[in-house]
């Protein structure tokens, strides 16, 4: 009798401390892994080229999210809400991307055009529960991109007069283009064109004279040169950034 009394005593305590041992465990949270943009190929890009970012969502005991967005460190694009576009299933587990027309330019990711990449960060929530990001909350996805359009030098440099005399004052002009409204650093060399290695001791720095560097700015100086014949001028610059095509 006293045999069966423990047993039966033994067995509520058994139910008690597994009931006890399944109460206490949580649910587990969604998870946002393997995200991705689009190019991804490049490390500039022009700031008009338009970006696709995604991310895959696993819901585990979360189920469906309210919402996921992806945002951006910099720039004016604000807050941009995905869609479960692959692999989606009733808890939207699956790939999340930014809807088709959505795309936000590359320039608008970023706070300055130029040197800056562009960071980013998804963040799925739910009423009720904590936001949960790729990794951390706290910290940016790095892309590896950075933004800035490359500036142009157009092939119509023009040099007057088109000819005279040693010492005599010449004025040289070239049309620089940036469609992101950096200011050019434009320089030039005078060489002889028989002989390619005598040139003029000092480059020649240009300045802007007319235009705006969005649309196409002129860009000239006045020089001189102690050099006879048949003359070759080069010009090279950039933004500050990258160099001119």
């Amino acid at each position: 009798m006293i045999s069966k009394r423990i047993a039966f005593v033994s067995a509520i305590s058994f139910a008690v401390l597994a009931l006890f041992m399944f109460s206490s465990a949580e649910a587990e949270s969604a998870v946002l892994n393997s995200p991705f943009h689009q190019p991804d190929e490049f490390v500039r890009v022009d700031s008009e080229i338009t970006m696709l970012f995604g991310v895959t969502y696993t819901s585990n005991d979360w189920g469906a999210p309210d919402s996921i967005v992806v945002k951006f460190q910099g720039g004016s694009a604000g807050d941009i809400t995905l869609e479960c576009t692959e692999n989606c299933s009733g808890n939207q587990d699956g790939i999340w991307r930014v809807p088709d027309g959505m795309e936000p330019e590359a320039g608008t990711l970023v706070t300055n055009v130029g040197a800056e990449e562009i960071f980013y960060q998804f963040v799925a929530s739910k009423s009720g529960e904590e936001d949960q990001c790729y990794l951390v909350c706290d910290a940016w996805v790095e892309s590896n991109v950075r933004v800035n359009t490359i500036p142009v030098l157009t092939d119509n440099a023009t040099i007057t007069p088109g000819s005279g005399m040693p010492e005599d004052t010449y004025t040289l002009s070239i049309t620089y283009t940036d469609a992101d409204g950096h200011t050019g650093s434009i320089s030039a060399t005078v060489c002889e064109t028989s002989n390619a290695s005598n040139c003029n001791d000092d480059s020649l720095s240009l300045e802007k004279s007319s235009g705006d560097e969005s649309t196409g700015a002129v860009y000239s100086v006045d020089f001189t040169t102690s050099l006879g014949g048949a003359l070759t001028v080069t010009v090279s610059g950039g933004d500050g950034f990258d160099s001119a095509e």
